[in-house]
């Protein structure tokens, strides 16, 4: 007899997906049991109802069969912007890895089970920059392969939500927060401040593009959007999961030096092979989240929370 535990199947195994486990098994505890299917790496959690799983397309109908997971997730891909410069491998990452799982899933039974699929895409499917805030509606631009490829991954989810599949599609801005890799912008800046406050480097930052301006959501507030989307959100539609609000990287640093006990005394270098092209071309990233607000969403952290927070577990962790 199947449990009556709550089941999610995620397919991916990166910072979203981690912290994503760690928010449902806050909220149900043992009434929750999760299976992972990772690429590369698994996650790194002590939550004892998980199972990890390298994925094999070859034995994920047996996996559906044997779990008839309620929810699942897609989250696999390369979500670092800047490192998406192969076109085929590109693709095979971010939009054909999540289509073979997809059309698994819809040649499957598993429709008799599944109660809702988040695709997780990106901000980066809107590209073009914009004065207004951007809504779902708003025409897609790439202005990089990473774009490139999650417009096709969105065009993927809806493929699938005709063909039946109870799809929400997520355009994701930009999520940080602790543990998150230090490629990115946030903890990239709070790793270095780390290190000069130990003396492992000089006070010094290297940094890129300071003009930019981006939405930056706390990754808690991220996971809580998620789970109000798996029970609410409405199959076919778009969801921005966002803040609402947009900071230039260069106020990002200034907030995130005043919390540094060197703050009079960091150089910041700029690394001109940190500039980009795609960046120019996008240089304001701000979400309007009204629909998702619609369904009864609001922040519960600030950024000044979230830079706190990340830069005391680089504190710990250099």
């Amino acid at each position: 007899m199947q449990s009556k535990k709550i089941r999610l199947l995620i397919f991916g195994s990166g910072f979203i997906a981690e912290n994503f486990i760690q928010h449902f098994s806050g909220l149900y505890g043992p009434e929750f049991s999760v299976k992972v299917l990772y690429h590369r790496h698994k996650i790194k959690t002590n939550y004892p109802f998980l199972e990890q799983i390298p994925f094999n397309i070859e034995n994920l109908s047996a996996i559906l069969d044997d779990f008839t997971p309620h929810f699942a997730m897609c989250v696999h891909g390369n979500s670092f912007v800047s490192s998406s410069i192969n076109v085929r491998e590109s693709m095979e990452n971010n939009v054909l890895k999540t289509m073979s799982f997809l059309e698994t899933l819809s040649r499957s039974g598993a429709r008799k089970y599944l109660r809702k699929i988040l695709v997780v895409g990106s901000a980066s499917e809107y590209g073009k920059y914009y004065h207004d805030p951007i809504k779902e509606d708003f025409p897609l631009h790439a202005t990089s392969l990473y774009g490139l490829s999650k417009i096709c991954l969105f065009n993927a989810s809806m493929y699938y939500f005709e063909r039946g599949l109870p799809i929400v599609h997520v355009r994701q801005f930009n999520t940080v927060g602790p543990r998150q890799r230090e490629v990115f912008v946030l903890p990239s800046f709070c790793k270095q401040i780390a290190e000069t406050e130990k003396g492992i480097k000089p006070p010094s930052i290297t940094v890129g593009d300071l003009n930019q301006e981006r939405d930056f959501i706390d990754i808690r507030d991220t996971c809580r959007a998620y789970s109000l989307l798996l029970e609410s959100g409405e199959n076919g539609n778009v969801y921005n999961v966002a803040s609402g609000k947009y900071i230039s990287i260069r106020e990002l640093l200034n907030r995130l030096l005043t919390q540094s006990k060197h703050k009079n005394k960091v150089k910041i270098i700029e690394n001109p092979q940190l500039l980009t092209q795609e960046n120019s071309l996008s240089n304001r990233l701000h979400a309007d989240i009204s629909k998702i607000q619609n369904l009864g969403f609001s922040l519960k952290y600030t950024l000044k929370d979230t830079i706190e927070s990340t830069l005391e577990f680089w504190r710990g962790h250099v």
